[in-house]
């Protein structure tokens, strides 16, 4: 179809004269529309004998049945009378021609040559009814990536990508004011704006918010909470493994191949390399050595239709890129104006796949680093560290709330505890990615801007790291957010006050004396459930939760304590997997939802509303199924004491209750009381042996699976002799619809009379 760029002043007074008189454009063989059109009245436009219909280059970069108007509502609809085309009419689109940009992108481009932004793209894609979310969601992706395709496709050297998100309709990057230009132009771009620095919210528990009673139920959380935050020290004892290790893993043929760029490589520099293998069904390239400027000099990997695939800024030795479908690929070196480096060397080509292999990991099974662009994604700041443990540590003091819960760690804030916020949306889109291989349900983000919203829809909805958390929540997982530190009492920051996240102000968990935040606020006095002066809130604030003094891991072993609201996200985290411990069919709605309907109401003298704090063991109580017990009866059962010289005795006996309540204990053993009870004069004094404690797990210990308010039964057996056999009878209840095999560990003690406890 002919492409023509005429007829612009010619339309717009024929479409003036049109409108005002209400007469019929005929006998026209071309029509063209530009976006300097005049439209007017709210009419209709009737054309007869259109052969062509033209929307003109400036426009579109490829015909369209819809047209655009530049102005919104102006005209309701075309109707093409005589024309061969499978439709009567073509309805206005209403939404503006041209990208919106941000104002002070170009004042940054007048300082500079080039500047970070995000662009959001236009979705304008429709779906038949009868496909279902999970395929709905596929076509959405591919939908993102065609347009992607599109829109980079025509920015190639004035543009460079830093990311490209693979479920919001968006990408990232630094842009050229020619650049700037071709987005503010492209049909497809919703708008753009600068890319924002991201921190921590951080101004320097389990039992306040009762997640110990929810541990003695049985649950002890599920799946995996997905942190993204400066990263996770996954060598740490009490959550990950000193012997972890992250391995590239290999699959298919390797052949030698060399290629190099000059080094060191000059200033201003760009160039592509082609590279191909006939009959390669997917192709990667293994680098031994790349040393280029991080964040202003990058390599970059294209498929073979040029269409962007991997990034590298900084320093990395002995890696694979990621593996392409085809027998070709191309890398690009682009640097800036200033200082040089080394540059980049490929040894090795791969015919086959790469993929990342966690190992002996612990609770750490997976993550990103999206500041170095590696899947490495080592803490080297502490606060994810610490983040990571409040969810989930073992650490026997000061265990994590969600102690069963697994760990993915996006690193998206460098050592300084900062970032990009196009990092933070690219690890939320991470998490969103691979919701289903890490079964993530969770995410916590402990960080934010420092401002104060308080309209979602208008200040926080349209960005990129609100878009990726609406996702998410969209696709099933629930997203806690720190509210921030900065005393706002009008608002919180961004992202919690994006519309689905869940935001989370910080109350403290005890009496911990006057507490100095200058130059934000002071606490004079402090005590339990007391907000911290610093919490960012307002009426769009969901939650409170312990935030202030809170004990957790330190990056390289060990512990810390901090405060701030980045420690009241991972909490509410952890209760969430809690909940979906009890109960896996909850919605992120319906857990916010139950959060704030069972938490604690806390009122604020300085805002006067009153906010929930959250109460772990109501949320899970309320969603758990109910419990029907049975009582089981265990008689004629011996405990060996063996040659203990210690009052406690810890036994394990295995048992398995089925359906028909019938309980049955394998082990034998026999009791030795003269070895046990010290002391020469035992005929003189009287001693008992009682069951002081038991508690059943199952043999996995995923769930403790008795009910624990002490319902047992004391046998006892006064003046035994030495060498004598005891029987002990005892009875618990086991709740009727957790089957399955158990442990118990009975806790036997024995005392003189008159000093039973």
């Amino acid at each position: 179809m002919k492409k023509l760029f005429i007829f612009v002043i010619m339309v717009i007074f024929v479409l003036s004269i049109v409108y005002s008189s209400g007469n019929n454009l005929t006998n026209t063989t071309e029509f063209n529309l530009t976006r300097n059109s005049s439209l007017t009245n709210e009419t209709s436009l009737n054309i007869t004998n259109i052969t062509e219909f033209n929307l003109t280059e400036n426009i579109f970069n490829e015909t369209e049945n819809i047209i655009t108007s530049e102005t919104k509502e102006k005209i309701s609809k075309i109707d093409v009378v005589g024309v061969d085309k499978p439709f009567s009419s073509i309805k206005f689109d209403v939404s503006e021609i041209g990208a919106k940009i941000e104002s002070r992108i170009y004042e940054e481009l007048e300082k500079k040559n080039k500047t970070r932004v995000i662009v959001i793209l236009k979705e304008d894609w429709t779906f038949e009814e009868k496909l279902d979310k999970k395929e709905r969601f596929k076509l959405i992706k591919e939908k993102i990536k065609e347009k992607q395709n599109k829109v980079l496709s025509n920015l190639m050297e004035d543009f460079e990508l830093k990311n490209r998100y693979k479920t919001i309709n968006a990408f990232s990057g630094i842009v050229t004011k020619v650049g700037l230009n071709k987005l503010e132009h492209s049909p497809f771009v919703e708008r753009v704006y600068l890319d924002r620095k991201a921190y921590t919210s951080l101004s320097e528990s389990v039992p306040l918010i009762e997640a110990d009673d929810v541990w003695n139920l049985g649950y002890t959380g599920t799946g995996t909470v997905c942190i993204t935050d400066t990263g996770v020290d996954y060598t740490h004892a009490d959550l990950g493994n000193p012997s972890c290790s992250i391995s590239q893993t290999i699959n298919g043929n390797i052949e030698s191949y060399l290629l190099e760029s000059p080094h060191p490589y000059s200033n201003n520099y760009d160039n592509t390399w082609q590279i191909t293998k006939p009959g390669y069904t997917s192709i990667a390239v293994h680098f031994s050595k790349i040393e280029v400027e991080a964040n202003y000099d990058f390599v970059y990997l294209y498929n073979a239709q040029g269409n962007f695939v991997q990034v590298f800024t900084g320093n990395y030795y002995d890696i694979w890129s990621v593996s392409i479908p085809g027998d070709t690929i191309y890398v690009r070196l682009v640097t800036d104006s200033s200082v040089t480096s080394w540059g980049f060397a490929i040894n090795q080509v791969l015919n086959g796949t790469v993929d990342s292999t966690w190992s002996n990991c612990g609770q750490v099974i997976g993550g990103y680093d999206f500041v170095n662009n590696d899947n490495d994604p080592m803490d080297d700041n502490g606060h994810g560290t610490h983040v990571s443990g409040i969810v989930a540590s073992q650490n026997p003091t000061y265990k994590g709330v969600a102690p069963g819960a697994n760990i993915v760690a996006n690193k998206v804030l460098d050592s300084s505890g900062s970032g990009w916020f196009s990092n933070v949306a690219a690890g939320v889109d991470w998490c969103i990615d691979n919701k289903d291989k890490y079964n993530i349900h969770t995410i916590s983000m402990s960080l934010g801007d420092g401002g104060e919203y308080n309209n979602p829809s208008t200040q926080c909805d349209p960005y990129a790291v609100a878009i990726a958390i609406n996702t998410a929540f969209d696709q099933g997982i629930f997203v806690s957010v720190a509210s921030g530190n900065e005393a706002h009492l009008n608002g919180i920051s961004y992202p919690a006050c994006a519309s689905n996240a869940t935001s989370v102000g910080a109350v403290y968990d005890a009496n911990v004396g006057s507490q100095n935040w200058q130059p934000t606020c002071r606490d004079g006095t402090t005590y339990a459930d007391k907000i911290v002066c610093f919490t960012n809130r307002d009426e769009i604030l969901d939650l409170l939760a312990p935030g202030c003094k809170i004990t957790s891991l330190s990056l390289g072993g060990g512990t810390a304590t901090y405060c701030g609201t980045s420690m009241s996200a991972p909490m509410v985290a952890g209760v969430a997997s809690l909940m979906l411990n009890a109960n896996n069919t909850l919605t992120p709605s319906q857990i916010r939802n139950v959060l704030k309907n069972t938490g604690k109401g806390i009122y604020d003298s300085k805002t006067g509303l009153t906010f929930p704090r959250i109460n772990a063991s109501a949320a899970v109580n309320s969603v758990a199924p109910p419990v029907e017990f049975i009582s089981i009866t265990l008689y004629g059962y011996p405990i060996d004491f063996g040659s203990l010289d210690q009052n406690t005795f810890d036994s394990p006996a295995l048992g398995n209750v089925n359906n028909s309540y019938i309980i049955r204990v394998d082990n034998t053993t026999t009791v030795n009381v003269d070895t046990y009870i010290k002391g020469d004069d035992y005929t003189t004094n009287s001693y008992i042996l009682g069951i002081g404690n038991m508690s059943w797990n199952t043999l996995n210990n995923v769930a403790t699976s008795v009910n624990m308010t002490n319902n047992y039964q004391d046998k006892v057996a006064e003046n035994v002799a030495p060498e004598t056999d005891i029987n002990m009878y005892y009875w618990m209840d086991i709740p009727l619809q957790r089957a399955g095999d158990y442990t118990s560990a009975i806790y036997i003690k024995a005392v003189e009379i008159g000093n039973l406890p």
